[in-house]
């Protein structure tokens, strides 16, 4: 920490992001008093450091925990109140702008995940471990990966118009659905799955973020909630839940 008070840059942990053919460029967070600046590189990882005044920096860090223990909220809740009332009906738009409701995932198991194009770190890395599952289900798990379809539900419809969404599509895994519709009918479903949605951060230009809560919601064939995985597991974590769920037998 320099004499004044503020931090003086360092490495936060990188995160593995898909960035085709981008050499290197800059996403600056935040401002006024101090700056997130993040740099994502040809090597398809992104790197960041801090400038940024004491006491904004813990209220940064104090926001981090608030997102866990949100998340940790839909974990005991998952596993401590029966079947969970967390879903139900909904209808949004894919990228064609052809009308999508829960009932077009009928047969099929999903992997359900909210965020927004502009985010910068973390969707882009949930997204990808998606894909690595996904990855992974296919080559181990053939008859089980045709039947798992992997959903993306915009939380910033105002932002993520279907042009926005067909751009940011090109970097992750091809078998992603991509939905979004008007902020009421987003509203609505980020409701019906208890999602924490607030925009945070708002600079004068307008530029925002979105706080979300930060979840995989697992669906079965029938459109019930099977299992719920958060940020800290990894891929491999999230491939052996996948399997248990999908071949479980109950007993007679």
């Amino acid at each position: 920490m320099s004499q004044d008070g503020r931090l003086t840059p360092n490495i936060l942990p990188s995160a593995n992001l898909r960035r085709p053919n981008t050499v290197g460029f800059q996403k600056k967070m935040l401002s006024e008093e101090g700056s997130f600046y993040f740099y994502y590189y040809f090597d398809c990882t992104v790197v960041c450091y801090c400038q940024y005044s004491f006491w904004n920096f813990i209220l940064f860090v104090l926001q981090i925990y608030l997102s866990f223990f949100i998340n940790l909220f839909h974990l005991v809740l998952f596993f401590t109140a029966g079947k969970p009332a967390i879903g139900g009906e909904w209808s949004l738009i894919d990228l064609n702008g052809n009308l999508v409701t829960n009932k077009s995932f009928e047969g099929k198991w999903t992997l359900l995940y909210f965020g927004f194009a502009r985010c910068p770190d973390i969707c882009p890395s949930e997204m990808v471990k998606v894909g690595q599952v996904m990855d992974t289900l296919a080559k181990e798990y053939p008859q089980l990966a045709k039947n798992v379809k992997p959903i993306f539900v915009s939380v910033d419809p105002a932002r993520d118009s279907l042009k926005a969404l067909k751009e940011y599509a090109k970097d992750f895994h091809p078998s992603y659905v991509f939905l979004t519709g008007s902020p009421d009918q987003v509203q609505q479903m980020a409701k019906k799955y208890r999602v924490y949605v607030s925009k945070a951060d708002e600079t004068e230009d307008g530029d925002y973020l979105v706080d979300h809560s930060i979840v995989i919601y697992f669906h079965d064939d029938t459109g019930d909630l099977a299992d719920c995985f958060t940020q800290s597991m990894r891929p491999s974590d999230v491939v052996e839940k996948v399997v248990e769920r999908m071949t479980f037998v109950p007993e007679i």
